[in-house]
């Protein structure tokens, strides 16, 4: 499992976050506290938004939002480089099960 920072609901959770990817599932853990585990399948995972490019202005360097996806209600809010892992294994998982 790797570390991460993620928004759930409406918190940001910034370096207390694991998490590891299989065939099924995302598994995500808090480290915060009590140390909790949860297994969301990726046909539970809904994608709102895709990351989308901007720049500051035309002399920076291009940069991007962060997708916002929703399992179970609730929205995640993920930056470029885990939304990428999001979608790459949810499209394996979506192309396995079909």
């Amino acid at each position: 499992m790797t570390q991460f920072s993620a928004r759930i609901g409406g918190i940001w959770y910034r370096d207390v976050l694991q998490i590891g990817f299989d065939a099924q599932d995302v598994v995500i853990r808090n480290n915060m506290g009590f140390s909790s585990l949860v297994r969301i399948p990726y046909n539970h995972i809904e994608l709102l938004q895709q990351p989308e490019s901007f720049q500051a202005t035309r002399m920076s360097e291009t940069e991007y939002t962060p997708a916002l996806f929703r399992a179970g209600g609730v929205e995640i809010g993920l930056d470029t480089h885990w939304s990428a892992q999001f979608l790459q294994h949810m499209a394996a998982n979506s192309l396995a099960t079909s």
